[in-house]
C-alpha cells in the first residue's frame, strides 16, 4: 500500500526533470539571426553596422522576428537610407520589408512623399526604432517622418503640419492609422505626434 504513493512520486519526478531537460534544450538551441558584418537581405554591397546597428527584436508567437537594424554600403546614405525593418525567424528567412528613405507604403499620401525627417537635419531617419508586432498573423504597426509635395514639417497640427505617420498592415499591405494633423475623432481634436 505504501509502495503505490512512493511510485507516484517517482513518476512525478521523473516527469519534472523531463520538462524541466526539455525547456532548457529549447532555451540552450539558441540561433543568431543577424550580427555585425552581416550581409543585409535584398540590398547587394550592404552589410550591418554602424552606431547602434540592431536595436532590440520583438518576436511573435510563431518566432518571428521584427527589429531595426543600421548598415552601411550598398549605397545607403547616412542618416537617410541606412536603416530598415527586417523580419524573420531564421537567418535564412530573414528579408528587409522596409527602408528608411522610401516612398511612403500606403501609396496615399501623394506621389513623392519619402519615409523621411526634416532634410536640413543631420538626424533625418525616417522610420522609427519602436516598431510593433501582432502575436499571430504578421501584422505590423510603425511609425514615420514624411517629407514630399503637401508634407509641411513646422509648426503644429494646428497651423497644418502633417509630417509623421502611424502605418499597419503587412509587408507589401500598408495602411495610414493615423497622420499628425488628421482629426482624432474625439471632440474636434488633431493628431499633433510624430508616432
Amino acid at each position: 500500500m505504501n509502495s503505490q504513493p512512493r511510485f507516484l512520486r517517482g513518476a512525478l519526478s521523473v516527469s519534472v526533470l523531463a520538462i524541466s531537460a526539455a525547456a532548457q534544450s529549447l532555451f540552450s538551441q539558441g540561433q543568431v539571426v543577424m550580427a555585425e558584418g552581416d550581409a543585409i537581405p535584398g540590398l547587394v554591397g550592404a552589410i550591418n553596422g554602424g552606431s547602434s546597428s540592431l536595436d532590440s527584436a520583438i518576436m511573435d508567437l510563431d518566432g518571428n522576428l521584427l527589429f531595426r537594424g543600421r548598415f552601411t554600403g550598398g549605397g545607403s546614405l547616412l542618416n537617410v537610407t541606412d536603416r530598415a525593418y527586417f523580419y524573420g525567424r531564421t537567418r535564412d528567412t530573414l528579408q528587409m520589408i522596409i527602408r528608411g528613405g522610401d516612398a511612403e507604403p500606403s501609396g496615399t499620401l501623394g506621389a513623392g512623399v519619402l519615409m523621411i525627417n526634416q532634410l536640413t537635419t543631420s538626424q533625418s531617419i525616417g522610420i522609427g526604432g519602436s516598431p510593433r508586432i501582432s502575436p499571430v498573423g504578421g501584422w505590423i504597426t510603425f511609425g514615420a517622418n514624411l517629407v514630399g509635395p503637401g508634407i509641411v514639417n513646422t509648426g503644429t497640427a494646428a497651423t497644418g503640419r502633417n509630417d509623421a505617420a502611424l502605418f499597419h498592415g503587412r509587408p507589401g499591405a500598408w495602411q495610414v492609422l493615423a497622420q499628425r494633423g488628421a482629426a482624432t475623432g474625439v471632440g474636434g481634436t488633431l493628431f499633433d505626434t510624430s508616432f
